[in-house]
């Protein structure tokens, strides 16, 4: 594959075929202090005609952050037939090398391998799982939503087995991940050690919670009489 020098804001970062779902500052950091060092570092690999990242999003940015979005840096330039090509490569180049896939990036491949009809064979043998390990990985992890689309539930939300809505969605989106009852236990700890701080809007907000909180439990009682 030929190299060419291209400055780094003729680049273009495509999230759609990016198998990572945030940036890693201590990936960067890294990169950036080996750069420093004069260390080697490997070309980034772009689509030869739309100039699209494959792999090195964490180089390139590592590179701007140093010396600005007009530094020119060597390139490693491909030509891919479509869209699936890249993310096959983009997948397959993050898998055993630098900073390890995580479960939430895993769960972020299958959902893009989706999106442009990957099967879920093929993207098992680029991220060298079983097929039907990872058929359960996703079935366990993903949801659909009211018109019908696939979404990555939150760890905390993946008990919800009916359709999102678009405010469930948007809730899903945003949430830490983390379990409904360790952010209850949080709150109820802070109550009882008089933690919890005293501003306004905090106490507007823990009214709204007390009412929602009663609500939710009338229906809770409704519901078991109903189904009693």
């Amino acid at each position: 594959m030929p190299y060419v020098v291209k400055s780094i804001a003729s680049l273009v970062f495509d999230e759609s075929i990016w198998p990572r779902h945030k940036i890693s500052e201590s990936n960067i950091g890294a990169i950036r202090e080996a750069i420093l060092a004069e260390a080697e570092i490997p070309p980034i690999l772009i689509d030869a005609k739309s100039s699209r990242v494959v792999d090195g999003i964490h180089r390139m940015t590592a590179f701007e952050r140093l010396y600005g979005a007009e530094y020119e840096i060597e390139v490693e330039t491909k030509r891919y037939r479509d869209k699936e090509a890249m993310l096959a490569d983009a997948i397959s180049l993050n898998i055993g090398r630098g900073e390890d896939l995580t479960r939430w990036d895993m769960t972020r491949c299958v959902t893009l391998a989706e999106e442009v009809g990957m099967s879920i064979d093929t993207l098992a043998k680029l991220v060298k799982w079983q097929p039907d390990r990872l058929t359960a990985y996703r079935d366990s992890r993903m949801s659909t939503t009211v018109d019908d689309r696939r979404v990555m539930l939150k760890r905390s939300l993946r008990k919800h087995l009916k359709p999102l809505t678009k405010a469930q969605e948007e809730v899903n989106k945003h949430a830490s991940g983390m379990a409904p009852l360790f952010h209850i236990n949080q709150t109820i700890a802070m109550l009882e050690t008089d933690l919890m701080p005293v501003e306004d809007h905090i106490i507007a907000r823990l009214k709204d919670l007390a009412g929602l909180i009663e609500v939710w439990l009338n229906e809770q009682e409704q519901e078991h009489k109903n189904v009693r």
